[in-house]
């Protein structure tokens, strides 16, 4: 089974420790594919758009497409973990998202 894990990146990466813990474990189901997401120096300021950040967007499109299921971290918000839902699912593809019960900001509840 292919896994794709979703996990915010520029948007904050305050948990990309659990993101490795996270990936460890999903690991017993299967490949996860973007085992980057737990590397802790990812991220580029958000008023630097560059060609490396379109590239990652095109490399995110086709790893969607190869996962078989998206695990998704929604802890910390996100536009691309949501982009990564949202393009996930127009694909038909299973879809897990995982809520850090301790963090102070809630998802939204709608």
């Amino acid at each position: 089974m292919q896994i794709m894990f979703a996990g915010a990146i520029q948007g904050g990466r305050e948990d990309w420790h659990w993101y490795g813990e996270l990936i460890t474990s999903l690991k017993k189901y299967g490949e996860v594919i973007t085992k980057h997401a737990s590397n802790g120096a990812l991220g580029v300021p958000e008023s630097e758009e560059t060609e490396a950040d379109r590239k990652i967007f095109k490399e995110d499109e086709k790893r969607i497409m190869a996962s078989d299921v998206l695990v998704a971290d929604i802890s910390v918000p996100s536009i691309g973990v949501g982009y990564d839902i949202a393009r996930a699912e127009g694909y038909h593809k299973p879809i897990l998202c995982l809520y850090n019960t301790m963090k102070e900001k809630k998802i939204s509840e709608r």
